[in-house]
C-alpha cells in the first residue's frame, strides 16, 4: 500500500464514522437523517483516538459500522471463497484489522473537527481535517466513506482481493494477513 493509499485509509477509515471530532452540525442541518448518527460516531472514534486501544475501536466499529457487509463486500469475486463456517472468524478479522490500523493512525485525525455542509439521500457531505468527506449512511449504520475522491471500501477491496490474488487465489492467504495486520 502507497503512503497515500495510507493517508487516505486513516482519514476515511474512520472506516467509518471514525476519523473526526465531535463538531456541531450547522442548524440548518440538524435534522438531517443520519447527522445524529455520523456526530455520535464521530464522538465515539475520538474518545477511542485517545485512549489507542485497539478494544476501543473494535466496539465502536461494531456500533457504527456495516462490518459484515463491508467485509463480505471486500471479498470481491473471492466471496464465494468463504467457507459458511469461517464467516464469523473473517467478519472478526476484519473488525480487528480495522481497529487495528485506527490505533496505529490515531494521531492523525483525534484532534480534527466535523461540519456538516449538505445531506440528500443517505448521503453527508462534511469537512473535518481540511478534508472534504462524503458518508453513505443505510438505517443506523455507516457504509462506506469517501476522501479525495475514494471510497473506502473500494480500497479495502482492492487490497483484500490483492492479497488473495498473490495467494494464487487461496482465501487463507486473506486470514494470515489479516492476523499480521490486526
Amino acid at each position: 500500500m502507497t503512503a497515500l493509499d495510507l493517508r487516505r485509509l486513516a482519514l476515511t477509515a474512520g472506516l467509518l464514522g471514525l476519523t473526526l471530532s465531535t463538531g456541531t452540525a450547522h442548524a440548518t442541518y440538524a435534522n438531517c437523517r443520519g447527522a445524529n448518527l455520523i456526530q455520535s460516531a464521530t464522538r465515539t472514534f475520538v474518545a477511542a483516538s485517545h485512549s489507542h486501544d485497539p478494544t476501543a475501536f473494535a466496539k465502536a466499529i461494531s456500533r457504527y459500522v456495516d462490518v459484515n457487509a463491508l467485509a463480505l463486500f471486500a471479498l470481491g469475486p473471492f466471496r464465494a471463497e468463504l467457507p459458511p463456517d469461517r464467516k464469523t472468524e473473517y467478519f472478526a478479522k476484519t473488525r480487528a484489522f480495522m481497529a487495528r490500523f485506527l490505533v496505529d493512525h490515531a494521531e492523525s485525525f483525534a484532534n480534527s473537527t466535523l461540519q456538516i455542509q449538505s445531506c440528500d439521500d443517505g448521503e453527508i457531505r462534511t469537512v473535518g481535517g481540511g478534508q472534504k468527506l462524503v458518508w453513505r449512511i443505510s438505517g443506523n449504520r455507516v457504509r462506506d466513506v469517501q476522501v479525495d475522491g475514494v471510497w473506502l471500501v473500494n480500497e479495502m477491496r482492492s487490497k483484500f482481493i490483492s492479497v488473495i490474488r498473490e495467494g494464487h487465489g487461496d482465501i487463507e492467504r486473506l486470514f494470515e494477513f489479516l492476523d499480521r495486520n490486526s
